[in-house]
């Protein structure tokens, strides 16, 4: 169904992901510095629940048995959410083969999905938790990120299909009232569980329109 969302783009990369609702995450150049203190090869990593049944929506998430955030709802991010300082938009992860496993916040007794996921040196990843409507399986999905610095006037962008219901969407970027009749796609059929290649845009106030 259509959707439309205002959002102000700054110098820097910005990450979208669309579940029912947009989901607009930043991303940033700076490594927590917890919960995990790697010494070695390392890549970034980030988790965004994407999860859309109620009663499992609200997860902690558990990074090699080391907490990673807890009382996670629905479109919540972490390490960006954790207490200062250990907040920042990824977190520094040692390179090789990592599980993140997701457990309800109101019983931590049951264990909501295990992503395994692969950490590569110098890298930045991040993993969705998404699905889960009407009692369904809660499934993965896993992007690997590109967080070159851009241009002065201008900011990154690239669009994340999460929704539990859309197929294929265009993806629009206009100025607030435009007329999208007459307005050209930043993204065009970005299918459902899949992620848009990056563009950019010059720094200013947009209204986001699928």
């Amino acid at each position: 169904m259509p959707y439309t969302s205002m959002l102000k783009l700054p110098t820097r990369s910005l990450g979208l992901a669309l579940a029912f609702a947009i989901g607009a995450t930043a991303c940033g150049t700076k490594d927590a510095e917890g919960p995990l203190a790697p010494a070695g090869a390392q890549g970034r990593v980030r988790f965004v629940n994407v999860i859309t049944d109620p009663a499992r929506a609200t997860v902690n998430a558990i990074l090699e048995n080391v907490p990673f955030g807890v009382n996670l709802g629905y479109t919540a991010t972490t390490p960006f959410s954790l207490a200062a300082p250990n907040n920042a938009p990824y977190a520094a992860v040692l390179a090789g083969s990592r599980t993140l496993v997701l457990k309800r916040t109101a019983d931590t007794n049951t264990v909501i999905a295990t992503i395994p996921f692969t950490v590569e040196a110098s890298k930045d990843r991040t993993l969705y938790a998404v699905g889960g409507t009407a009692g369904s399986a809660v499934a993965s999905f896993i992007t690997d990120d590109d967080n070159s610095t851009p241009t002065a006037t201008q900011s990154r962008i690239r669009f994340v299909n999460l929704s539990p219901t859309a197929g294929a969407v265009d993806v629009f970027f206009t100025a607030a009232g435009a007329d999208l009749a007459a307005a050209t796609p930043t993204f065009t059929n970005v299918a459902n569980r899949a992620a848009s290649a990056y563009g950019s845009l010059p720094n200013g106030t947009y209204t986001l329109r699928t």
